[in-house]
């Protein structure tokens, strides 16, 4: 059964207050942005006199704060940025905005890490708060992606082939464990992941990928 099965539609959100209702929604939707905007591996890093902008592949994400200041920083970056994609959803679920609204929410929030206001546009690629969008939405196919990844990068030590085997998969895991409805959400943000991905795809073509 869908999450978002018990949910209304968005309309009938606030029924007796419809100047409400889209003020929240607004607010919900600008919101997300917002805080996908937060640079969470530009700060932990800058916090220690690090720009990651200047270091490795460019990007604020996970990976390259592994690459720059180790495992434990690259871990509190990603849960820092997968919340930014949760919160958003949860948000949006919890206000009874359904389905599409909660959708747009939480691609909100990945477009925001993608590209952050407060960075002049310029930030990750997005993989950590795509998946705590995913993981508000469909929580076990998640939990499943990210032990498909797992077992990947402990197979190869390559962090782009483990998420984008582990992407690829995540359409059927939906297809047969959640809602099919979800798919008109679900698809369009992994093709979007998949682009942002379209360099690492040519390094792994040429065999010169970095590995960990």
């Amino acid at each position: 059964m869908s999450l978002f099965s018990s949910c209304p539609d968005f309309l009938l959100a606030f029924p007796s207050h419809p100047d409400r209702s889209l003020l929240l929604i607004t607010i919900i939707l600008i919101g997300s942005y917002l805080l996908g905007s937060f640079p969470t591996g530009y700060l932990i890093a800058s916090r220690r006199g690090v720009d990651l902008r200047s270091l490795g592949s460019g990007n604020i994400g996970a990976t390259n704060v592994a690459r720059a200041l180790g495992k434990k920083m690259a871990v509190a970056t990603f849960f820092g940025d997968m919340l930014k994609g949760c919160i958003p959803v949860l948000a949006a679920r919890f206000m009874e905005l359904g389905l599409v609204l909660t959708g747009l929410a939480g691609f909100l929030a990945f477009l925001g890490h993608c590209f952050p206001v407060f960075l002049k546009f310029r930030g990750g690629k997005g993989l950590a708060t795509a998946f705590g969008v995913l993981v508000a939405i469909a929580p076990i196919s998640s939990l499943i992606a990210l032990a498909i990844w797992l077992t990947v990068f402990f197979a190869t030590r390559i962090s782009s082939l483990s998420a984008l085997v582990s992407l690829l998969v995540f359409p059927f895991l939906i297809a047969f464990l959640d809602d099919r409805d979800l798919l008109y959400l679900v698809v369009p943000l992994i093709l979007f992941l998949i682009f942002n991905h379209r360099e690492n795809i040519q390094r792994l073509f040429r065999g010169t990928e970095s590995k960990f």
